[in-house]
């Protein structure tokens, strides 16, 4: 009798471990502003990763754990030691560039694999385990030069905030200027009132003004130039392209155009969101869904950090790409313009 139970009792012991661990469930923990001038874009991020966790893992494999933080690296501090405390993190998801620079060092020394929403290349030099999701700062950059290029301005005026990303993104520009810089300044980024600014740029009369100004300064900013009669062309980058700062700005950031992803390969999904929460998202979007798809594969995998480094391979509704030598995802980018419309790729 005993012959015939021992088989009996491995083909069981056996069967229920395989059924553990197809069943082994992940957390990720998911740091986004939720609240604050960038609310809009947070909330975009986490409907969309919920859109393509129903998806792909409809059996709730993964488990994200949301944090808001405002957009303040103090409060992301704040979330990022919440939910290394009571969860057994697999990985973390950090949107912005001084956000996730205020935690990066804390993940890379517990060796925690981190993707950040992030331009600006700091973030990832020497480390092992973070790894930058966003257009980078060379790639906007080289988009921006060929677009104010085929565009034939003759001069510009640069306003930008004093945030790691834009303040890249500024230097780059410069490294190289393919046009004449007639006007420069920053400010910190509770700055509000530009008339002062606008005054000064309107006499010069630039061909187009550079707006590197985070959330809400870039539509208060167009609000004060457009109301002192600029009629010139206004330009950016992605925090250029949010519903907030549109309805904001009052019409002033109608037809202005700004680099971001090129996302022209989302349409399915920018129906589905529009289908489920009655209004089109921002490119950003697009990112919460590529990361959420990214982690649900990375989870299933023995290692989640070598996943997230791969050179190559991965398939997103931003197309084929992968990890470089600098730790960042190269995504493609594109022109898009403000329109009554919503966003438009150019």
């Amino acid at each position: 009798m005993f012959r015939y139970l021992i088989p009996f009792l491995l083909t069981l012991t056996l069967s229920s471990s395989t059924c553990l661990a197809e069943t082994k469930s992940s957390s990720i923990g998911v740091i986004l502003p939720l609240s604050g001038p960038l609310a809009s874009v947070g909330e975009a991020v986490k409907n969309s990763m919920l859109i393509a966790q129903e998806k792909y893992d409809p059996n709730k494999r993964v488990t994200f754990q949301f944090e808001d933080d405002s957009y303040l690296p103090k409060n992301t501090v704040s979330a990022y030691r919440k939910l290394t405390n009571s969860n057994n993190l697999q990985g973390l998801f950090v949107f912005g560039s001084p956000t996730s620079l205020s935690v990066a060092p804390m993940a890379e020394k517990s060796r925690l694999p981190m993707v950040s929403i992030a331009m600006t290349s700091t973030l990832t030099e020497g480390k092992e385990f973070v790894v930058r999701y966003n257009v980078t700062s060379d790639a906007v950059d080289r988009e921006v030069k060929r677009e104010v290029t085929k565009r034939g301005y003759e001069s510009i005026a640069i306003v930008t905030s004093e945030n790691d990303a834009m303040l890249d993104i500024r230097k780059r520009f410069f490294a190289e200027s393919l046009v004449k810089v007639v006007f420069d300044e920053t400010f910190v980024p509770e700055h509000r009132d530009f008339r002062a600014t606008a005054t000064k740029i309107l006499e010069i009369r630039p061909s187009a003004i550079y707006i590197l100004l985070m959330p809400p300064a870039s539509a208060n900013f167009a609000k004060q130039v457009r109301s002192l009669g600029y009629q010139g062309d206004l330009f950016g980058t992605p925090p250029l392209g949010t519903r907030e700062e549109l309805e904001a700005s009052q019409g002033a950031l109608l037809d202005a155009w700004y680099v971001s992803a090129d996302d022209r390969g989302a349409k399915e999904f920018y129906r589905t969101y529009y289908e489920r929460h009655g209004e089109h998202p921002i490119s950003e979007a697009v990112y919460g869904y590529d990361v959420a798809k990214l982690l649900i594969e990375g989870t299933q995998t023995p290692d989640l950090n070598g996943f997230l480094h791969r050179g190559e391979g991965f398939s997103g509704l931003l197309g084929e790409y992968g990890v470089d030598e600098t730790n960042s995802f190269q995504i493609p980018t594109t022109v898009h313009r403000i329109t009554k419309a919503g966003y438009l790729t150019e």
